[in-house]
């Protein structure tokens, strides 16, 4: 009996070191550093980014940092704005409630939240009797009355930088905050009035090693497909060889952000800041900046290119009006006139759309992906309409043509905002948004699953409070909801019966035709947060197991 004991015994003891090596095997296969955790536990930090106890003269800041595309942050440059210090929601409530804003969700990329002026569209008021519970978060072109309590730094009130300042952005949470691992098509200057927040800073040299979502029309804009909280270094490992610094902001603190510089941003307690931008430069012209006579200036008294009322449709975000000049003087000067076509296939040139799909490691985006060559193809038309319209402008004798020396020179800032407003306009910055995001082939089910609940009713027909209920539940807002009911509901009576559904289904429909910007890197986004969802589930599966 002893034979078989031993032989029971080393086949346990060999099972026993199969295990060990097969744990071993997993551990190696787990070993990248940061992998499955935080954006920068991949490796050590360089450092903090350069600090700046006072300001730099508009030269110094030109040579050392924004010709550099090299981030810097101005300690305490932000305690000059009296907005730092009025700021209260109190304060705000009273003064500015019924401005209108744009909010998101406090995760990058996450559903829009409603308000009262539908998806992603609230006035301030409603916004403060809310924020500090809901996941809601003011990002925004800031409203022209506020811009008097914005200092502009002295060294961008002079020479090219005063006449390239582009737009300013109002930040504002109850903390919480995080954002995609991303870049900026523009340079700002973001200052914190309330709160902390926490950036991480990635060289754009290190791009190629960086798994972009290809922005479908963004030529310098983008975000990464990491997750900020369970970066995946088992799909993408080039990422553990990247270099990151970062910077901790307090209130009071700006920093200087160069345009396409890879970020990642986390707030924490309430928080505001504002953002001011201006060009990306490639030369400026300080010869009549003289250092003594520069001081902080109120935004409101800064001929800035892009403005907000309050309450009308925002521009935040369009092309920069004079580097579109400078492109379409360009092309004119190359082919020695300017038509529709030539400048669509200059449009298509400048987006990429003209060439097969990148297929590089970095850029996840290629022909294999269906819904990206659709958007590809809704993009063509969507530009192909602009040039028409842009053509209507800029062809002043109506001969099909645009003469680079005449129609083409001395087009004023207001007909180039236009043309870039119809180029860049995007669906997001109007309360029209919410009927650009839903598709009517989504509104249509959506309206027949309605119908299909009423049908458990007795009388067949839809309550009202019901189908406001059933409309929010499903993404849209209250506002959205109620004007559908203003159109299904003729009668007035606070049901909805299968017949007025029948005959006012097309009506309804129409409203959803508006056509929103495609951006097939939103859709990979998607993709890739529920394939991380997925595998964490079966992560938990085997750690129980």
């Amino acid at each position: 009996m002893a034979k078989p004991t031993r032989l029971l015994c080393r086949k346990t003891v060999a099972s026993v070191i199969n295990i060990l090596a097969l744990v071993s095997t997993v551990e190696s296969l787990n070993s990248l550093r940061g992998d499955g955790q935080q954006l920068g536990k991949h490796r050590d930090p360089i450092g903090h980014i350069e600090v700046l106890e006072t300001l730099p003269p508009p030269r110094e800041f030109w040579d050392l940092y924004a010709s550099q595309r090299r981030p810097v942050l101005f300690r305490g440059a932000a305690r000059q704005s009296p907005g730092m210090h009025l700021w209260s929601d109190d304060y705000l409530l009273k003064n500015y409630g019924d401005l209108k804003v744009k909010i998101e969700s406090k995760a990058e990329k996450d559903d829009s939240p409603t308000g009262v002026k539908g998806l992603g569209q609230d006035t301030i008021e409603n916004f403060l009797a809310s924020y500090i519970k809901r996941n809601s978060y003011i990002v925004s072109q800031l409203p022209d009355a506020m811009s008097r309590e914005v200092s502009v730094l002295p060294f961008l009130t002079c020479g090219t930088f005063r006449d390239r300042i582009l737009e300013a952005n109002l930040w504002m949470s109850s903390g919480g905050t995080k954002s995609l691992l991303h870049r900026d098509a523009d340079n700002a200057i973001n200052c914190l009035y309330a709160g902390r927040k926490d950036w991480i800073f990635i060289h754009p040299s290190f791009e190629d090693r960086i798994p972009i979502a290809k922005e479908d029309v963004e030529a310098y804009g983008g975000f990464a497909l990491l997750d900020p909280d369970n970066v995946d270094l088992e799909r993408y490992p080039a990422f553990a060889d990247v270099d990151w610094s970062y910077a901790n902001i307090m209130a009071g603190d700006c920093l200087f952000l160069p345009y396409g510089y890879w970020h990642q941003v986390r707030s924490y307690d309430r928080n505001q800041a504002v953002s001011v931008l201006f060009s990306r430069l490639t030369e400026v012209d300080l010869s009549g900046c003289h250092d003594d006579d520069l001081h902080y200036t109120p935004l409101s008294e800064v001929n800035m290119v892009y403005t907000y009322d309050g309450y009308g449709d925002q521009t935040m975000g369009d092309t920069d009006p004079f580097e579109l000049n400078d492109t379409l003087k360009e092309w004119c000067s190359s082919l020695g006139v300017l038509n529709q076509p030539l400048m669509l296939t200059g449009l298509l040139e400048e987006y990429g759309l003209d060439e097969p799909d990148d297929e590089s490691p970095n850029h996840i985006l290629n022909s294999n992906h269906g819904q990206f060559q659709e958007d590809k193809e809704d993009i063509k038309q969507m530009l192909m309409e602009a040039t028409e319209k842009m053509m209507r402008i800029l062809d002043t004798n109506g001969d099909g043509k645009v003469s680079c020396a005449g129609e083409l020179s001395g087009l004023s800032l207001g007909t180039l905002k236009t043309l870039a407003n119809i180029l860049d306009g995007d669906s997001a910055n109007t309360e029209d948004y919410e009927y650009a995001s839903f598709s009517p082939q989504a509104i249509r089910d959506f309206l027949m699953q309605c119908m299909e609940r009423a049908d458990t009713n007795s009388n067949g027909e839809l309550r009202r409070e019901d189908f406001l209920e059933f409309y929010q539940a499903f993404g849209g807002s209250l506002k959205g909801g109620k004007e559908l009911l203003s159109i299904l509901d003729k009668e007035d009576n606070g049901f909805i019966s299968r017949s007025e559904l029948h005959n006012n289904m097309e009506r309804v429909l129409v409203m959803y035709n508006k056509k929103a910007k495609p951006d097939s890197s939103n859709l990979l986004w998607e993709t890739e947060r529920k394939r991380l969802h997925s595998e964490r589930r079966k992560t938990h599966v085997h750690d129980d197991l």
